[in-house]
Order: structure tokens, then C-alpha cells, then sequence
């Protein structure tokens, strides 16, 4: 089956239209014009009141050809190209300035700003631009950020901070239930796990298991990829068998901080704690001001800003 388009203009009708129409769209000048704003308005002004005539007639110009259509078109444009291409003015010329009279000034200037580049450049060399995270690789994979963030709350980690970041992320993700591990559940020792079994399960492995005399608690990193079909419920039934009467619960950590679909907010009796990575950074980084101007600061500082764009 074929459709008909309408459009049945002779080639060499379309070769003189596009023809005449490089001439009247092209301005007669090789650089580019100056146009006074008033001129320009009334061009415009010129334009829409023929595009509104040419609306108006369209009932009767439907049946025209093609052809004879566009060149009505060129018929009433043509007057108003050359009205504009008249009242545009030539091209300013160019200045006549001699830059080398103004050396003196610019020497001035860069004497000037010399103390705040050799410091920026003295900074530059001590590593003051550094940031060990732009350079980590981590991207978007849900692995390699599990193992930093199981770092910095690791009470143990070379970061020196000892058991803070964890409290000061527990404090955020406080979900008012007194099985829920708090800030003073991080008073005792504990141990970080990435990749855990908690009880040899294989087909369930935790991204990251905080275990110790005073809590357990595990937290599911997520990033690009869905929940799997029951992940929580597993993770609930091993927190639960595993605690034996310790504060437990479980932290989600997603992009968006909401709680998977279907699962309700009071889930596990209040041991689901929802949390997106831009509030991890928000934890991290009001952590960090409370520091001195240190190491650890700056690269805390890093890292906040980092897993912020997570």
C-alpha cells in the first residue's frame, strides 16, 4: 500500500527554490551584521503578521501545489529580507588599540596575584588537592564500596577513629526501639565482616556484619542492583537466630534511603533502619567537624563528598 505525501513539486522547481532561497536567507555581508533593535523588532513584527495571513489562507492554499506555494512564501519574505538587509549597519572596525602600551599594567597584575599563585602552587606540591577516593576506583560497584564503609566503621580501622563513625551512624538511623542496636551498644569490642555467613548460610552472605558482646548488626549496600526475593526476610531470621538476645537490626543502604516494596516501615518489629548514601555522607562529614585540621579529616571530608553523588 502506498500513502500519498503531497509533496509532487518537480525536481527542478525544488533546485530554484532553495536556490532563491540561499540568496534571501544569507546577509550581504561576509561579517557578521549589526542589526538596530528596532529594526529588528519590526521585521519580527512583519514576520508574524505574514505567518498570520499565511495561516489564514491555508484553507485555500491547501490545494496549491508545492511549488507554486514556496514560491509565494519567497514572494512575501522577500520584501522583508531587504528591508532588514537595509537597515543593518556595517560591521564596526576593528581596534585600533596597541596591546603592547598595556604590558606595563599586566606585568603590575601578575606581580600582584604572584603571592596567591605560589602559595596555591606550594599547597598543590604538599598534596593539598589530593583525594585518594577520586583515584580508588571504587565507581558503582556494591563490593569494593562495601569493604570501605566496613573500614570506617571498623573499631579497629587504621583510620584511628575507633568506634565513633559507628555510633554516629547508629544515632542517625535511632529507630526508637529498644532491640535496636544504639551508640552505646559500640562501648564494647565488636568485629566487622564484609561478605559474611552468619551461620554458614552461603546462599546468604551479609554485605557487612558488625558482631560483638553488645550488638549484631547487618548492613545490606545497594546501589544499582534490586533486592532479591526474600533477602530481608533471611536476614531477619539470621539476625534473630544469631543474637540470642543481643540488640540486633538491620541498616538498608540504598540510593534513595526508601525501604524495599511491600516492606512496611515497622518491619521486624522495628529492626529495619533505612538509610540513603547522600545521609551516610551527612554522618560522615559532621563527623569530620568535630576533627582538627588533620589526615583524617581531609580524607573523611572526601569520602562524604564522594558516596554523595552514589
Amino acid at each position: 500500500m502506498t500513502t500519498s505525501t503531497g509533496f509532487a513539486a518537480p525536481p527542478a522547481e525544488l533546485a530554484d527554490f532553495f536556490a532563491r532561497w540561499r540568496i534571501v536567507g544569507r546577509p550581504p555581508f561576509a561579517q557578521p551584521p549589526c542589526v538596530a533593535p528596532g529594526e529588528l523588532r519590526a521585521f519580527v513584527a512583519a514576520w508574524a503578521a505574514r505567518t498570520d495571513a499565511g495561516v489564514a489562507d491555508e484553507p485555500a492554499n491547501a490545494n496549491k501545489p508545492l511549488a507554486e506555494r514556496l514560491r509565494g512564501f519567497l514572494a512575501a519574505c522577500s520584501p522583508l529580507q531587504l528591508r532588514l538587509a537595509a537597515s543593518i549597519s556595517a560591521p564596526a572596525p576593528e581596534s585600533t588599540l596597541d596591546w603592547t602600551e598595556r604590558l606595563p599594567d599586566f606585568a603590575r597584575f601578575i606581580d600582584v596575584l604572584r603571592p596567591a599563585l605560589d602559595a596555591q602552587a606550594r599547597l598543590h606540591r604538599a598534596g593539598g588537592r589530593m583525594n585518594v577516593w577520586a583515584a580508588s576506583d571504587l565507581g558503582r560497584d556494591e563490593m569494593r564500596n562495601s569493604k570501605v564503609l566496613a573500614w570506617l566503621l571498623d573499631r579497629w580501622g587504621s583510620h584511628g577513629q575507633g568506634a565513633e563513625l559507628l555510633g554516629a551512624l547508629l544515632d542517625r538511623v535511632d529507630m526508637g526501639c529498644e532491640g535496636f542496636p544504639g551508640s552505646k551498644t559500640t562501648d564494647q569490642p565488636y568485629w566487622t565482616r564484609v561478605e559474611s555467613c552468619p551461620l554458614g548460610e552461603q546462599d546468604s552472605r551479609i554485605d557487612i556484619e558488625i558482631d560483638g558482646p553488645g550488638l549484631l548488626l547487618f548492613v545490606e549496600v545497594k546501589i544499582d542492583a534490586p533486592e532479591t526475593a526474600g533477602q530481608l526476610d533471611r536476614y531477619f531470621a539470621l539476625a534473630e537466630a544469631k543474637a540470642r538476645g543481643r540488640p540486633w537490626g538491620v541498616i538498608y543502604l540504598t540510593r534513595h534511603g526508601r525501604l524495599p516494596a511491600g516492606c512496611a516501615p515497622g518491619a521486624a518489629r522495628g529492626r529495619l533502619a533505612s538509610l540513603s548514601w547522600r545521609g551516610l555522607a551527612d554522618v560522615v562529614c559532621r563527623y569530620a567537624e568535630t576533627l582538627p585540621d588533620c589526615f583524617a579529616r581531609t580524607v573523611l571530608r572526601q569520602y562524604a563528598e564522594r558516596i554523595r553523588t552514589l
